[in-house]
């Protein structure tokens, strides 16, 4: 907030800015090429224009503040065709042959950012990297130039009036990679721009940002929270509590180390909860009791997973478990409450064979990927067998990774309803015709295709060979 402005400098302010419009006006009206219809609309908009202005003028000399504060942006492409020619082809801000843009705010804000806000607008330019002194001014800017864009169309753009301003989407970013530390402090001037009760939809892009944000509740509609590259260590408890219309959370390369007992507490509304590239050693057990509507669960992990227990999560639809050192033992009770599951991925998760049983509870299972570069090898026994294919009669999407053992047991499994199959295997072989439907079939890390092993696939329409040599692919015919 600015405080005891001196008059004369309101003044000098507001007749150095009128006399600017009015240059700015002439030097239009001298122009040959101006029609006369042209000469009566720079005229009237002119006299709108100052008209406001004075008005802004009174009210600022009457509390001896620049509130509201407003700046002209003036519009050269009108008398000059090249520029028009850019501004319509390049610009993201289209004048529409108007004088310019009276732009008025609730508050004061530097003449510097004025002028790189001029700058974007008339240039189609960004500030260089390092122009920024704040995180606070670089948010600042971008706001303001989106609600700027959002009613470019206006001859007078009026957000002095916070409530009214909606941003839906707020992004938080840093190209110069100083602004680590984010707090509170650096963000509530937003109010005095914004509707904060507006905005559904935040995402941060910074490197190592820290700590974990003690401004959410600045945001209590949101719908979607995405962070990224974040360093937050752990989640705490009641971390998302005033997030009750959160539908989904995404923290991805968030270096998490652990998640404490309640930090979901309150996301009765989550539909999806995506956590990727952390380093969590364990699960509460409990730990996602209160998101009974959540239909997406995504976990990309670095380390090993232990304690995950989702029998909770009964609208749970898809499934992602991802990660290489995942110590999770997958037994026959493993999804024996997650009945609603039509996609399930178990890429590189697997530490030991899937139980005959483990899908029973599920009937309406549509994509299975249950592939691991370890089950190429014929000394592997992750899986021993696909009995746990048999009550998957749904099934339309397999990815699998097969040695030979593992395709003499796949080939007993019928899949009446798979449409298309994805596996990896080096020696391919005659398949029985138990997939009467397939339409695709990709097979990667191939080094021999049996004579007729494609004799019994008559329902294909579409076969992608990938050959793990390419030598491999010398006197391959098929009929």
């Amino acid at each position: 907030m600015h405080k005891n402005i001196e008059k004369d400098q309101i003044v000098n302010y507001f007749v150095k800015l009128i006399n600017e419009i009015d240059i700015h006006c002439e030097k239009l009206l001298s122009n040959d090429t101006i029609t006369s219809d042209q000469k009566i609309r720079i005229n009237q908009e002119r006299e709108l224009i100052i008209s406001k202005i004075n008005e802004i003028e009174r009210v600022n000399l009457a509390c001896l503040n620049f509130e509201p504060f407003c700046f002209f942006v003036q519009n050269d492409s009108i008398e000059n065709k090249k520029d028009l020619y850019f501004e319509m082809t390049y610009s993201k801000f289209i004048f529409h042959n108007q004088i310019g843009k009276l732009i008025i705010l609730k508050t004061q804000i530097d003449q510097d950012l004025v002028e790189e806000i001029k700058k974007s607008i008339l240039e189609n330019s960004e500030p260089k990297t390092h122009f920024f002194d704040s995180f606070t001014e670089l948010l600042k800017y971008h706001v303001i130039l989106k609600l700027v864009k959002n009613k470019f169309n206006d001859l007078i753009i009026d957000l002095s009036k916070p409530e009214e301003n909606s941003l839906k989407k707020i992004k938080f970013s840093d190209d110069s990679e100083r602004f680590k530390r984010i707090k509170l402090k650096n963000i509530e001037f937003l109010q005095l721009f914004i509707n904060l009760s507006l905005v559904e939809f935040l995402r941060t892009e910074i490197d190592e940002m820290y700590p974990f944000p003690d401004y959410l509740d600045f945001f209590p509609n949101l719908k979607t929270l995405e962070i990224y590259k974040a360093d937050w260590k752990y989640l705490p408890s009641n971390g998302f509590l005033s997030l009750k219309q959160l539908e989904s959370l995404i923290l991805e390369s968030v270096s998490i180390e652990s998640i404490e007992k309640d930090a979901f507490k309150g996301l009765k509304k989550l539909k999806k909860l995506s956590l990727i590239g952390s380093y969590i050693e364990s699960f509460n057990r409990n730990m996602f009791e209160e998101l009974e509507n959540l239909e997406e669960l995504n976990i990309v992990n670095w380390e090993k997973i232990e304690g995950l227990d989702i029998n909770c999560l009964t609208s749970l639809r898809h499934l992602y478990l991802v990660g290489r050192r995942n110590k999770l033992v997958l037994n026959s009770n493993f999804l024996k409450y997650c009945c609603n599951l039509t996609v399930i991925d178990l890429e590189d998760s697997l530490i030991n064979h899937l139980p005959a049983d483990i899908f029973w509870p599920i009937k309406c299972l549509k994509y299975l990927n249950v592939s691991n570069d370890k089950c190429l090898s014929n000394d592997d026994n992750t899986l021993i067998n696909f009995d746990f294919l048999e009550p998957l009669n749904n099934l339309e999407y397999l990815k699998a990774i097969l040695n030979d053992c593992l395709f003499n047991c796949f080939n007993q499994i019928k899949i009446p309803s798979l449409k298309f199959l994805w596996m990896s295997c080096k020696n391919f072989r005659v398949l029985e015709n138990n997939l009467e439907n397939l339409v695709t079939l990709k097979i990667d890390s191939l080094e021999k295709l049996e004579a007729g092993c494609f004799n019994n696939l008559t329902s294909i329409k579409n076969l992608l060979l990938n050959f793990s040599k390419t030598n491999n692919l010398v006197n391959i015919l098929i009929a």
